[in-house]
């Protein structure tokens, strides 16, 4: 079963543009990869401007030399749904708030709601109002 999250980065007027990810949305894997191999903004944009994913690797995409696709993806590429399988782009989509951003996402079933802001990465849940990745995983 799918751990669905939505992964977004604020900008300096505290607008929050996002996207969905299907697969592996806890903080032990997507929030890992994001703080590990998503700590820029030009990374974040990068990632985002794939659109929506089906899942999130450590790299936005695969080498010159690999051959990567929705159903024979390159182990730790992200895998798009525009990109990967041809799907119709569902872009970025831009929120004016973050009670907005985690309603919209929560409509997806979205469990964690990831915004890089500032340089760190942030997570919140319904019922929070958000931790540093880092802080979470150190707890567990």
């Amino acid at each position: 079963m799918a751990t669905r999250s939505a992964i977004g980065i604020k900008n300096e007027k505290g607008e929050i543009k996002a996207v969905y990810c299907h697969w592996d949305g806890y903080p032990d894997w997507v929030g890992k990869v994001l703080v590990k191999h998503y700590n820029t903004a030009e990374k974040v944009e990068e990632l985002l401007a794939l659109g929506d994913l089906s899942s999130l690797g450590e790299r936005v995409k695969p080498n010159e030399n690999e051959e990567h696709s929705f159903e024979n993806p390159v182990r730790d590429v992200t895998v798009a749904y525009h990109r990967d399988r041809s799907d119709e782009l569902n872009a970025a989509r831009t929120y004016y708030s973050i009670e907005k951003f985690i309603t919209d996402f929560d409509e997806a079933w979205c469990e964690y709601y990831y915004i890089f802001d500032k340089g760190e990465w942030f997570v919140y849940t319904e019922a929070d109002n958000g931790k540093p990745v880092q802080e979470v995983l150190d707890k567990e």
